[in-house]
């Protein structure tokens, strides 16, 4: 007698077998947390390039484009500080022109962690930045409850925003960086 088709044992064994390759090959091709991670930092980035160009329109309003940060003469009427009139990398700087959760603080925000480098002088040309990252990514080691700047750039799953002084102290420019390749 001809039999056409599969006995049910085979159909069963295919099933396994590509249950198996299934459970195997998805994870490979199935990323989806870190290309979610990658997507929070884009977000976090486009927030800092937003906050920027606010926080410079501010600074230009109160006059102080001009100014580097010195402690003193370069915050605006609502104690935001500037440098060059961008938000300075300082808590009362650009933290204060960004939400980055509904909590609104920055220090006490479970998912995100951040550092400073800010080692300005006149006529040094090396950036001030703030660097931020997920707090899953980086166990704060050096400064508990807050990471170094180099513990977060060895994530490589950060977004920095910088401020590039000009030699000559006439003003600066701003960026922000970002890295997804460790995410």
């Amino acid at each position: 007698m001809k039999t056409k088709g599969f006995t049910l044992i085979e159909l069963i064994v295919v099933i396994v077998i590509l249950g198996i390759l299934a459970v195997v090959a998805a994870p490979r091709f199935l990323n989806l947390q870190d290309d979610a991670r990658a997507s929070v930092i884009q977000g976090v980035s486009g927030v800092l390039n937003n906050a920027a160009g606010i926080g410079l329109g501010k600074g230009v309003l109160a006059g102080l484009e001009h100014k580097a940060w010195a402690g003193s003469n370069t915050s605006d009427d609502e104690g935001r500080e500037y440098h060059y009139g961008f938000p300075a990398t300082k808590p009362n700087g650009m933290p204060k022109f960004i939400v980055l959760d509904s909590s609104n603080n920055l220090s006490k925000d479970p998912e995100f962690v951040w550092a400073v480098y800010d080692n300005y002088s006149p006529g040094y040309t090396v950036p001030v930045y703030m660097i931020f990252t997920l707090s899953e990514l980086v166990e704060a080691k050096t400064h508990y409850p807050y990471p170094t700047k180099e513990e977060i750039e060895a994530t490589q799953c950060y977004s920095r925003y910088e401020i590039h002084a000009f030699a000559d102290s006439s003003g600066a420019t701003a960026e922000v960086v970002t890295d997804t390749s460790g995410c």
